[in-house]
């Protein structure tokens, strides 16, 4: 077979092969995937700096020539997880359920904190998996952020973080329902991170009606032979940021997810 068996490039560009909302999600594809191998380089740069300086105060050979480059793995895995962040995505909307903005408007510290008290850490909250999902007295501290480039999580009145109470509600339905889990092995634990995306409708009551969508991250933690517990939970408006705390996240499967629900139904685990 030779190349002219093939159509040309410029005859394929042309070539009106699917739909426009086709031909759309393909472009939404392809840019989110740029957009996590791009943020996957800039931290394999990050971690190369930081071993070279490592290097240079220990006295040891740095070799300069070095180009670093993403492998045909990282490009794969990067498409995995796009993909299952497109075909999982689960979508709440505010606007039909108003539970999800009963902490809206005006939230004290003290309310926030009664709240996380009664229905977080004192409830019996499951993930879709079906496991027991502790909060802990030390899970409030996510309320609290400093202004500060560092962002502590330093419990004084001061540092309270009002948005971050407001979505206390959002917590527990983004565990129980969504299918859009990552998980992340480190040294001492594995981070899990659950993915939940709310629909808010601003300049209500006007002929220009907008949606905002909120970016919502839960993340929670095991370690071995422990309980899964509690960690933070932050939204952000930018798709882009959310990728950023993904891109070295692996997708815990719908298979995996199964698995483990039906090992839990019969009793083989918790």
């Amino acid at each position: 077979m030779t190349n002219q068996d093939y159509p040309s490039q410029s005859f394929l560009r042309n070539l009106k092969l699917f739909s426009h909302s086709t031909q759309q999600k393909i472009d939404e594809i392809l840019t989110l995937t740029l957009q996590l191998l791009f943020l996957k380089y800039k931290r394999k740069q990050e971690e190369y700096q930081t071993t070279l300086e490592i290097r240079k105060r220990k006295g040891k050979r740095i070799n300069p020539g070095i180009v670093l480059l993403l492998k045909d793995i990282d490009i794969s895995r990067a498409f995995t997880l796009i993909d299952f962040h497109l075909r999982n995505m689960k979508v709440f909307d505010v606007e039909s359920n108003k539970d999800l903005a009963k902490n809206f408007g005006s939230l004290p510290l003290d309310e926030a904190v009664k709240y996380y008290d009664y229905f977080l850490k004192g409830g019996d909250i499951k993930d879709a998996m079906g496991r027991k999902i502790v909060f802990q007295e030390d899970g409030k501290s996510f309320l609290y952020k400093e202004h500060t480039e560092e962002g502590r999580h330093v419990p004084l009145p001061e540092n309270y973080s009002e948005t971050r109470g407001k979505r206390l509600q959002w917590i527990d339905p983004v565990l129980k329902n969504t299918r859009e889990i990552y998980r992340q092995e480190e040294k001492a634990w594995i981070t899990y991170l659950y993915v939940g995306i709310f629909k808010i409708k601003i300049e209500q009551n006007t002929p220009f009606e907008k949606e905002q969508l909120n970016h919502f991250l839960v993340v929670t933690r095991q370690e071995k032979g422990k309980p899964i517990r509690f960690v933070t939970a932050y939204y952000m408006d930018m798709r882009k940021d959310l990728l950023k705390h993904l891109e070295s996240a692996r997708p815990l499967s719908i298979e995996e997810q199964d698995f483990i629900r039906r090992s839990i139904e019969k009793g083989l685990t918790t």
